[in-house]
């Protein structure tokens, strides 16, 4: 059953489009999203900013023996029995179940883990087990996105490389928009380990929703001359991903920081939507309500 919710409105400003919960505003991407790197697991397992991890902090770091948590998970890359497709759902199964819990960090390429007399968990210690083959940020974090539902925002990717060898470094924010699935099967993270989350969790995490989750793109439809002058065509359009609809009509916004919109010279009435003299067009009461996967777009 679809939830009503209020205090939701959607704006774009200056290329991104903005979520407005009360007084707060939470960026959310356009093709390719502006990270806000949420650095806390890295700087609480390795004391440095991301940007300045490298290939040997791993290798430092695995040189006393390292147990998994409800935080961080290791992955060797030589998984007996296992292909490359495989490994990267294993990885993927483990954001899923981050999200749902409080995030963390994963590290893939760590030692193979150990088992210890005595001991119920495995250690991880020494030699590590990198991956073999160079994987892109953004061909990674598509699959992240595209596999995981609803798609999570706050899943940020590191390669760090020794010649051929490769360790990532995948960190994970704690999610807004939690209960997340992967493959139809929800997970969480339970004695550092992740597994399929029971019904009552799930239940937990979803009366935590409290607003719609909105997704905004601009669309480029095509460019092209015309005198001296280059035009872009665009559309707006706007997803709803959650099954909570807003309360409040869609307003959005769109700044153009280099040339202006060309219909701001056409029409000159006080009512138009257009302002800082072309730059800037609002849309008031664009739609009033944007339902689950059905998008709004317009020219």
């Amino acid at each position: 059953m679809r939830r009503r919710l209020n205090r939701h409105r959607c704006r774009i400003i200056g290329g991104l489009y903005i979520k407005s919960i009360g007084r707060e505003y939470r960026k959310v991407r356009i093709f390719m999203r502006l990270a806000e790197i949420f650095m806390s697991y890295i700087q609480q397992y390795f004391g440095k900013q991301p940007q300045d991890l490298v290939y040997q902090d791993i290798i430092d770091f695995f040189a006393n023996e390292k147990e998994e948590s409800d935080k961080i998970e290791f992955k060797s890359y030589h998984s007996l029995g296992e292909n490359d497709k495989e490994k990267e759902n294993g990885i993927i199964r483990t954001v899923c179940a981050l999200l749902n819990s409080n995030g963390g960090l994963i590290i893939w390429g760590a030692p193979i883990g150990q088992n210890v007399a005595g001991r119920t968990e495995k250690v991880f210690v020494g030699t590590l087990s990198p991956v073999t083959r160079q994987i892109e940020k953004d061909y990674f974090i598509n699959r992240i996105t595209d596999s995981i539902t609803p798609s999570p925002n706050e899943v940020f990717f590191f390669r760090l490389e020794d010649g051929t060898n490769y360790v990532y470094v995948i960190e994970v924010g704690k999610s807004e928009y939690a209960p997340h699935q992967f493959r139809n099967i929800y997970y969480m993270r339970i004695d550092g380990q992740s597994r399929p989350a029971p019904h009552h969790y799930i239940e937990a995490l979803f009366k935590k929703i409290t607003y719609p989750k909105l997704k905004g793109y601009i669309k480029p439809e095509r460019l092209y001359h015309y005198g001296t002058s280059i035009f872009l065509k665009i559309t707006p359009v706007i997803f709803n991903l959650s099954k909570l609809l807003n309360e409040h009509n869609v307003y959005y916004r769109i700044v153009v920081t280099k040339g202006i919109f060309a219909n701001s010279l056409k029409d000159r009435n006080s009512g138009n939507p257009y302002g800082l003299n072309g730059n800037d067009l609002r849309v008031l009461n664009a739609l009033d309500t944007i339902y689950y996967n059905e998008p709004y777009q317009t020219d």
